[in-house]
């Protein structure tokens, strides 16, 4: 199973970013391929609460992707399944840090993509699946960085 881990230290409140991760209706701030976020089932910002999305797969091609929140444990860790064209496990996780002598979060996604089945899931997992999973969050980091960071 293709597994992606990456940390960022974000200058802002653990708090502040535990509740940007988790609210889902912020995800196309940081993510420009998604639009529409709707919430579809549970409670918002609780574990079960399900959304709907649509996703950019290429220039004029969308999908709609549904993401649900697995696990909440405020201010250190939440949990998400999604399910598009390929289904992930996310869990982020975040600590306080210090930067420049106040207080920040140090911020880490790790994803988790289940593998083709067959004889060349090796090779696609190697040649698309970790390169573009890697891609996604090294970007979704950033984004959020500068979206939390922004005064």
């Amino acid at each position: 199973m293709p597994r992606f881990e990456a940390r960022t230290t974000i200058a802002a409140p653990i708090e502040k970013v535990f509740r940007f991760r988790l609210d889902l209706t912020t995800l196309p701030r940081y993510n420009p391929d998604v639009s529409d976020v709707r919430l579809v089932a549970g409670e918002a910002l609780q574990p079960g609460a399900t959304y709907t999305f649509r996703l950019r797969i290429a220039p004029g091609w969308t999908t709609t992707a549904t993401l649900r929140v697995t696990d909440v444990e405020a201010p250190v860790r939440v949990g998400f399944a999604i399910e598009s064209i390929m289904n992930a496990r996310e869990t982020c996780t975040f600590a306080v840090t210090t930067v420049a002598g106040a207080l920040a979060t140090e911020l880490t996604f790790a994803t988790e993509v289940p593998s083709v089945r067959g004889p060349l899931a090796p090779l696609v997992d190697r040649l698309f699946v970790v390169p573009n999973l890697k891609k996604q969050t090294l970007r979704e980091l950033e984004w959020m960085k500068g979206c939390l960071e922004t005064k």
